[in-house]
């Protein structure tokens, strides 16, 4: 089998047509531009192929990361080096949706963060970037696929507690991830999980899964003294039974607060009532933190 070629999908014609499919504005696209140019990317040409298996993805990633990031630990161009090899790495994932016999919905679906984080980015006071760098080899390397209003990613719990099974290690689960804005009502939770069942069993029953799993701060215990009746977090919470809780955890400065700690309490912003009741629970000493369950 030929090797798969950085050069063979890194063309302007058809980055630029699948940005289009997905509704990434012009204004993303005209900064991704200057790197689909082979020359720029000669240094990472060698790490692409590797992106395309669950095994070798993770590092191929990271070596990426590592030539798409500035001295001082800043992504090349705000990030949109990167996005550019991400690109040209869903083209290619797109030949294996097909070969597979997923609908190309999913596909888009799946690839929609390439519209979703710049847009986050700005609406929430950020100049426009691309940024979590590490975390989306997981989706054009075929291990993490939006199904309804959530990202599920075949995965392994080292801690066989977490999900469920305690005294085992690396136990294989489908991890649960909550893109922001994602709207959590009864009929969207049991679609979601519906698709994700449906999805895994089809395409990847080698992926021998024991349980539908989530680490989150959406499942701290913390929340149920924060919000009300008709909270649709606590409709989403009411689906887990907890395996643990990570009483000290920051998880939720950067997805409540978009800071990237909470050292600075009373620099919190405070413009929705859950950003005013959690900057309130912890002025007051109290906590937030990460719980981890599997779903019931």
């Amino acid at each position: 089998m030929a090797e798969t070629r950085l050069e063979d999908y890194l063309t302007s014609k058809s980055a630029e047509g699948l940005c289009a499919e997905l509704n990434v504005s012009s204004e993303v696209f005209g900064r991704v531009a200057p790197y689909i140019n082979i020359t720029k990317l000669s240094d990472i040409a060698p790490h692409f192929p590797g992106l395309f298996s669950r095994v070798t993805a993770p590092a191929s990633s990271k070596a990426i990361e590592a030539l798409c990031t500035n001295a001082d630990g800043t992504p090349t161009d705000d990030g949109f080096m990167f996005m550019a090899v991400l690109l040209a790495a869903a083209l290619r994932s797109r030949e294996i949706y097909e070969n597979i016999g997923i609908d190309d919905a999913i596909f888009l679906k799946t690839m929609d963060f390439f519209k979703r984080i710049p847009e986050e980015n700005r609406f929430y006071g950020e100049k426009l970037f691309f940024d979590r760098l590490y975390w989306f080899y997981r989706h054009v390397s075929l291990t993490s696929f939006k199904l309804g209003i959530f990202e599920f990613e075949m995965r392994t719990v080292a801690n066989g507690g977490d999900a469920g099974f305690p005294g085992e290690t690396d136990v294989p689960v489908i991890a649960v991830h909550i893109p922001a804005a994602s709207v959590m009502t009864r009929e969207n939770l049991d679609g979601a999980y519906g698709k994700a069942r449906a999805f895994f069993t089809e395409y990847f029953r080698e992926h021998k899964y024991k349980n539908i799993f989530c680490g989150s701060w959406l499942l701290s215990p913390a929340l149920k003294e924060m919000l009300g009746p008709g909270s649709k977090i606590l409709e989403f919470q009411s689906d887990y039974m907890i395996t643990r809780y990570e009483r000290e955890s920051e998880s939720c400065a950067y997805t409540l607060f978009k800071q990237k700690t909470l050292d600075n309490l009373s620099g919190l912003p405070e413009d929705t009532g859950l950003r005013r009741a959690a900057k309130r629970r912890l002025l007051a000493g109290g906590h937030i933190g990460t719980a981890y369950g599997v779903l019931k």
